[in-house]
């Protein structure tokens, strides 16, 4: 037989394990060893004693599940090597925990050097650990890691205390996987239960689009089938995100809001890990307007619900049952960090718990713990409950004897008076892992009843390979000053209130409501569930078509947009008003000027439709009058720039200047103008022809749900191409004003100014719309029609009424006034108006 297990051996290595307090590297164990023979029999734990920190380094030590559970597992091997049991006897056990920081990657790299015999990859060599064909089975810490090492190690015993996913389950995946908890399918029936108690017949369940999500929504589809219509469960999604990534609050307010479009709903199942369970609470707010129901990921953890308490008041949530351990508690005050003390638990391991535990720094410590100003005195103790007691803690314990029970199991039924382990290393590899697998998987064991007495529960697996321990149904309510979870009953199979307690609902002012809400179909009422057509999109928050308009840049622009308008109008009534009398038989560009003002006033007008929202009205608006209004601009000043190069060219000729046939009427070069725009228009109903803008299409964009006009893959870029027309007259109009840039006589310096103000604005609304994220392209279209507008309104039509006003109170003459209609200078003797028309 081989010796006893000495406790006192373990080692510890240096390993870049981050702690918060200390930015440096720290030297850190990467596991716990309580060594054996070569021949002995070992249990294998991969636990989280510490959090993540990155892909490869370690984070803070968790001390409420990774190091309890370590003290729990070791525990549990004192126990079974000092013949506590006697269903557990005659055979010891070596224990290896290696510490996997809640990565996945770690946990199978460690697994697979370590089963392949090369010691732990970097950290300790095949002579310094238990080998792994002494490996009796393996404990895992959570349902990834499970998942991770049941690969690694198919053929050989892996026992879960925590792991709950669903896919778990498949026996084709993870043949030999077992755990001593029920998995999540399991809960989905409880929570059915417990809802079926209180009337609760039509539920809604908020879950992720991550695998565990999916997985959950589905037990509850076929939970629900099983039913035959007593029940109804409505999905909400919540994000659609890669598994582990994190719910944001828009996502969860989305999903919210969608619940609470059925008024007849109030129970409200929370189907989502530990780390989101927050983020909903978040967006939740004050309590009222649903009961809230939670998974065992829930349970009665105060760190879900700190900070939060009043958006969890009256919430219902499961906790696999599980009884305190009394001697435990006893166990773990002996440890103390003299050698002789430690239970070898790794010396850094120990002195940061002690640290953490009693709030005080240990001086000289390689994890000394800078937070804390309370020197520790190392001759100290532990205090009473230094350990928190909870199901992991249980199961942990569980698991153990569990396994050790299979094998004892083993050791009566065919060994005899052989050693354990020697009877069972006389097998073949694979005889013995499947032997192991059968005893163990059909272990049937009344747990610690020498200490637990009437709490003692007789546990075994089930034919899916689970635990079937039952759940405790829990109430989170106030109590006096403070909360608490209440136990209000208990599951198993079936749900049965507890004698004498009862749910306790809130009201939105934190009140105790009187009577339980209902959440059940009216009679008469179709209760389908809106907005439940399996695309998470559907549930996003849609802004209100004026949303922009509310925000201070919008409220700024629309300011700003209001303004031109007003300008232009109070331009093209002083212009009309300064020019009332019909002119008679003259050549001018009159009727080009205010055909250009209310293109102006269009361009200003239009900007409606782009600090709205798409809708098919502003869509349409969009695609047909973005181009048209633009076009109304650059043709008038089209025309006014080859007839000021007209002018320009005939100014150096003898007499009273050029004459124009019946063309250089201002009705004539008007109908130009208006024919030019006709093609613009064209286009654009060909366009509103071939995509009718009658739909718009949603696009997830920051946490909400951005209409588009569609086709949302191409609109921008077409409207975009719907503006080369008008900008191909943008650039024939300044060719011309350039060309004529020397004449005094007219004013192509001003429309030219106007007009490269325009160019540049265009350009830069086209590259913004088509390249950037769609929260500015609306914006830089608007902003863009701003300068254009602003810049041709003020470069010719402002300055014109300046000059008409400076005129005015001068009192020129009648010539003065004609010359100034025309675009010239009111100092010039020639001007458009004095150009002559001859029969």
């Amino acid at each position: 037989m081989p010796s006893d297990v000495n406790l006192d051996i373990y080692r510890y290595l240096n390993h870049a394990h981050l702690i918060q307090t200390n930015p440096h590297p720290a030297a850190s164990s990467v596991y716990m060893q309580v060594n054996s023979s070569s021949m002995d029999l070992n249990l294998v734990q991969f636990l989280s004693v510490h959090g993540s920190r990155s892909a490869s380094l370690c984070g803070l030590m968790n001390l409420q599940s990774g190091f309890n559970n370590l003290l729990a597992f070791h525990y549990a091997i004192d126990l079974i090597n000092n013949n506590s049991d006697p269903d557990v006897s005659g055979f010891k056990f070596g224990g290896l925990s290696i510490d996997v920081c809640q990565s996945e990657a770690r946990a199978a790299t460690f697994a697979f050097s370590y089963t392949s015999g090369t010691g732990i990859c970097g950290y300790a060599g095949f002579t310094d650990l238990v080998g792994p064909l002494t490996a009796v089975a393996y404990l895992t810490d959570g349902s990834a890691v499970s998942a991770r090492l049941a690969t690694v190690v198919p053929d050989s015993t892996v026992v879960s205390p925590d792991a709950t996913a669903i896919s778990l389950s498949s026996r084709a995946f993870y043949p030999r996987f077992l755990r001593v908890v029920p998995p999540d399918s399991v809960q989905i029936d409880a929570l059915l239960d417990v809802a079926s108690s209180y009337n609760w017949s039509v539920v809604s369940l908020i879950h992720d689009t991550t695998p565990f999500g999916l997985a959950g929504k589905a037990a509850f589809e076929a939970a629900i089938a099983r039913r035959n219509g007593s029940q109804s469960v409505c999905m909400k999604y919540i994000g659609a995100g890669a598994a582990g990534s994190a719910i944001s609050l828009a996502e969860a307010k989305a999903a919210l809001q969608s619940a609470s479009r059925m008024a007849y709903v109030n129970a409200l199942i929370a189907y989502l890990p530990e780390q989101d369970l927050r983020t909903l609470l978040t967006a939740l707010g004050l309590q009222g307007r649903f009961v809230l129901l939670g998974l065992d990921s829930w349970a009665d953890k105060m760190s879900v619900v700190q900070g939060l308490e009043s958006a969890a008041l009256g919430a219902v949530t499961l906790r696999q049952t599980y009884f305190t351990v009394p001697d435990l508690d006893r166990w773990v005050a002996e440890i103390g960090l003299a050698p002789a003390r430690r239970k070898g638990i790794p010396v850094d391991w120990l002195e940061e718990f002690w640290q953490h535990t009693l709030k005080c720094r240990l001086t000289g410590s390689s994890v000394i713990q800078t937070q804390y100003a309370t020197v520790c005195d190392p001759s100290g103790s532990l205090p009473a409950g230094a350990l928190t007691q909870n199901g992991g803690t249980y199961s942990t314990i569980l698991s153990a004897f569990i396994a050790a029970k299979g094998v004892a199991d083993f050791q009566r039924a065919e060994c005899g008076t052989t050693a354990t382990d020697v009877c069972l290393y006389r097998m073949p590899a694979a005889t013995r892992l499947a032997t192991i697998y059968r005893y163990i998987s059909n272990a049937q064991w009344r747990v610690l009843q020498g200490r637990l007495g009437n709490d003692s529960l007789l546990f075994r697996f089930t034919t899916d390979g689970y635990g079937d321990r039952g759940y405790d149904v829990l109430n989170f309510v106030r109590s006096g000053s403070g909360y608490v979870y209440n136990k209000i009953g208990y599951w198993r199979n079936r749900y049965v209130p507890q004698a004498g307690q009862s749910l306790a609902t809130y009201g939105p002012d934190g009140s105790q409501l009187a009577a339980t809400p209902s959440s059940a179909c009216p009679t008469g009422v179709d209760c389908g569930c809106p907005g439940d057509s399996g695309d998470p999109l559907a549930l996003l928050p849609k802004p209100d078509v004026w949303d922009r308009a509310r925000t201070p840049w919008g409220a700024v622009l629309l300011a700003l947009t209001t303004l031109g308008a007003l300008v232009t109008l109070v331009a093209i009534g002083f212009l009309a008003y300064a020019f009332p009398r019909k002119v008679q038989g003259t050549a001018g560009t009159n009727y080009l000027g205010f055909a250009c003002l209310v293109g102006i006033l269009l361009i200003f007008a239009i900007n409606i439709a782009f600090i709205a929202h798409a809708t098919p009205v502003v869509c349409t608006i969009r695609r047909f009058g973005l181009s048209l209004v633009y076009c109304i601009v650059y043709a008038s000043l089209l025309v006014r720039s080859v007839v000021n190069w007209t002018i320009y060219r005939a100014a150096g000729s003898p007499g009273e200047g050029p004459s124009f046939t019946g063309l250089s009427h201002p009705v004539s070069l008007l109908g130009l103008s208006i024919c030019i725009c006709l093609v613009s228009a064209m286009l654009g109903t060909e366009w509103l022809i071939l995509q009718r803008p009658d739909s718009v299409e949603l696009v997830a964009y920051e946490g909400v749900a951005w209409s588009r006009c569609s086709p949302s893959s191409f609109y921008d870029e077409g409207l975009a191409l719907s503006c080369l027309y008008p900008a191909g007259l943008l650039v024939a109009a300044v060719v011309y004003s350039l060309l004529s840039w020397d004449a005094d006589l007219t004013d192509s310096r001003q429309v030219a100014l106007g007009l490269l103000f325009c160019a540049g604005a265009q350009l830069c609304w086209g590259c913004v719309s088509t390249l950037t994220g769609y929260k500015w392209r609306d914006p830089a279209i608007f902003v863009a029609n701003l300068v254009a507008a602003g810049a041709v309104l003020l470069c010719l039509y402002v300055r014109k009424v300046v000059q008409v006003c400076r005129v005015s109170r001068e009192k020129s003459s009648s010539a003065e006034d004609q010359n100034i209609a025309s675009g010239g200078y009111p100092t010039k003797s020639i001007s458009m108006d004095d150009i002559k028309i001859t029969s």
